[in-house]
């Protein structure tokens, strides 16, 4: 079953594919310049593989910019995983504007797990504020991460393309979770 919400924060969600292994951690997927192809290959590979999930595309915004547009993503983020019931998410952040949000939302909401994919932002990145975090759970980059994190991290090596790195992190979200 899919369901869209929609306002600055964009949200799609999908149940667990009948007949699977239905497993109890929800995977919460957000990006700001992810395609919808991608998003939903996501998706539909996560549902294959037992998880409900979410893709939540993160819009830019002309009139917010920096710590302004980040706190609406954070609130409208935070407002959607409760109203779902996704508590605590795996949180896979793609692009690095999204690894702001991910690295914001740690820091004040329990998270079960978080992955940071490389990919296209469509903010830049340095105008939005980086938070560190103490990190308590299991945590995974592919191509690269805030340097904080290098010591208690799985880091993978950046992959040719996005089909080869969705397989790792599916691969590692199946052990870990």
């Amino acid at each position: 079953m899919y369901r869209t919400i929609r306002g600055i924060v964009t949200v799609a969600r999908a149940e667990a594919a009948e007949g699977t292994r239905k497993r109890p951690m929800p995977v919460l997927f957000v990006g700001t310049k992810t395609s919808s192809g991608l998003s939903q290959q996501w998706q539909a590979r996560l549902s294959e593989s037992g998880f409900d999930s979410a893709i939540a595309h993160l819009d830019g915004n002309d009139t917010m910019t920096g710590d302004k547009l980040l706190q609406s993503w954070y609130h409208g983020v935070r407002g959607k995983v409760r109203e779902m019931g996704m508590f605590p998410p795996v949180m896979v952040g793609h692009g690095e504007a999204a690894w702001r949000l991910c690295q914001k939302y740690v820091a004040n909401e329990p998270l079960s797990g978080l992955v940071l994919v490389d990919g296209p932002s469509s903010v830049d990145p340095q105008t939005l504020p980086s938070f560190e975090f103490e990190p308590y759970f299991p945590i995974m980059a592919v191509a690269e991460a805030p340097n904080f994190l290098l010591e208690d991290m799985d880091l993978i090596e950046a992959q040719d393309n996005d089909e080869q790195a969705m397989e790792q992190v599916l691969e590692w979200i199946q052990d870990n979770f």
